[in-house]
């Protein structure tokens, strides 16, 4: 495997991060039609897992038989932390690699203070709609309340995430209301021209 990450390695100016189901695809979207090149951590994270290495190796740290049964390494990371550490181990510094020299302006990175990459971006962005809509989602999302809470109890909450925040932006608001937001942040914080 590749060896540490470096600073200079970087080319996405801003991070949009945030708890499961709080909104942040919507905040990157609108950063893309006002011009804004993505990439998304967990699209990235999709294509480590499709290396075959890596695969063998988060089977093997994940106690789970080849070829992987992904719904199963699901189930398996949200009840077994010790399973989640050694799996999170393996992908998160390769997507960490891909992501980070990714030809792109905004990176949705979910696990972004989890990984401790917020060092990495000019800017980190947290995207919150409070704990009781985010569970809201997520039981409406995955159709179980118990399966919601548990992948939500995978993540830091929100509230730990907003200190590393230059700009919150709230998605428990009209959509009109949140598009407004997220452009006017980005005009203050000069992603975008003004005029737009």
């Amino acid at each position: 495997m590749p060896g540490p990450i470096e600073l200079r390695s970087a080319r996405v100016r801003l991070a949009v991060t945030g708890g499961i189901a709080e909104g942040k695809s919507t905040v990157v979207a609108e950063l893309e039609r006002l011009g804004l090149r993505a990439v998304s951590a967990d699209t990235v994270a999709k294509e480590v897992m499709e290396v075959p290495e890596i695969l063998a190796e988060v089977a093997r740290a994940s106690g789970l038989a080849t070829p992987l049964d992904r719904e199963a390494l699901r189930l398996n990371l949200a009840s077994d932390p010790r399973s989640r550490r050694a799996v999170n181990a393996i992908v998160h510094g390769e997507t960490a690699r891909r992501l980070l020299s990714a030809d792109a302006d905004v990176a949705e990175v979910p696990l972004l203070i989890e990984a401790c990459l917020q060092w990495a971006f000019q800017r980190v962005w947290v995207v919150t709609c409070g704990p009781v809509e985010q569970r809201k989602r997520m039981v409406a999302r995955c159709g179980d309340e118990v399966l919601a809470d548990r992948l939500i109890a995978t993540q830091l909450p929100t509230t730990t995430k907003l200190a590393f925040a230059d700009a919150i932006l709230r998605t428990d608001r009209e959509p009109s209301t949140v598009f407004e937001e997220v452009r006017r942040t980005a005009k203050a914080h000069g992603l975008v021209p003004s005029q737009r």
